[in-house]
């Protein structure tokens, strides 16, 4: 059976997860819920929309995930947007009008598609 996965972060130049010089796929869907976990992002299967708040240029500035985004899922209480996740419906509107990628690029959030084939057991 050929399953979707998706990476969620690419991390190059590792000197710190074992010897020598490595670069690390961070991969969705986890099955652990270890205590320390650092990378809790990765839990869930599906993608999430990644937020951070230094990023946001502000309402003055931009202000197009607001109008692009399922109605009072982006909210502007002072400058910068604040998501209510109860209310996103994880369509990325907001996220390919901010970034400028097209819809039909297999992208969403922060997580990028790719194919591997796997046997659901």
């Amino acid at each position: 059976m050929e399953r979707d996965t998706y990476v969620f972060n690419i991390q190059h130049y590792s000197l710190h997860d074992g010897p020598g010089i490595r670069t690390i796929l961070f991969l969705k869907g986890c099955p652990m819920r270890c205590r320390w976990c650092c990378n809790p992002e990765s839990q869930k299967y599906e993608p999430e929309i990644s937020y951070v708040e230094q990023k946001c240029i502000g309402r003055t500035e931009c202000g197009f995930c607001q109008k692009e985004a399922p109605k009072g899922s982006i909210s502007f209480p002072e400058e910068k947007a604040v998501i209510d996740m109860k209310q996103c419906s994880s369509c990325f509107s907001c996220y390919f009008v901010v970034s400028g990628w097209e819809r039909s690029k297999k992208v969403g959030g922060s997580c990028q598609k790719r194919r591997s084939k796997s046997s659901n057991q």
